[in-house]
């Protein structure tokens, strides 16, 4: 059995393009750029993403935003018009994405404190500030966690 199974970590290249289809579906358009095998080798791969992950990249990420993607290689074919070439581009058409990078709270300065109830200890507090400014986008085994590392 053949598997067409792809996954890429990267930085966009551009701002996510939106689009709505007619079914009211949603889809992104976008540009990864992926480091190669040598020093200065950039590769850039373009990608489609559909539905509610398209809304989240529309929502949380932007040019240059480290980002995971997992999905399947699709080939676009067509002729070229002006030439009468027959042309094609391979695109990741996209099942999963993980955002890597943090999310700043929408609307609020990067420094921005929620207060919080006084009847806490102050150790307390300070504990639930810090993890209040760090927003939960997937809980994926992707995403870095060194503490699940047994070493």
């Amino acid at each position: 059995m053949d598997l067409n199974n792809v996954s890429l970590t990267g930085r966009l290249v551009r701002d996510p393009e939106i689009s709505y289809l007619n079914n009211n579906m949603v889809v992104m358009k976008g540009s990864l750029a992926v480091n190669g095998y040598k020093k200065d080798e950039v590769n850039y791969i373009d990608i489609t993403v559909w539905g509610k992950a398209a809304e989240s990249c529309n929502s949380y990420v932007h040019k240059g935003s480290r980002i995971a993607v997992e999905g399947s290689i699709k080939q676009e074919r067509w002729t070229d018009q002006q030439s009468g070439q027959n042309r094609s581009k391979i695109t990741i058409n996209c099942s999963r994405v993980v955002f890597l990078d943090p999310v700043q709270t929408q609307g609020y300065p990067q420094n921005y404190q929620p207060q919080q109830q006084n009847n806490q200890p102050q150790q307390n507090q300070n504990n639930q500030q810090n993890n209040q400014n760090k927003p939960v986008i997937n809980s994926d085994p992707w995403q870095d966690n060194n503490d699940n590392i047994p070493f």
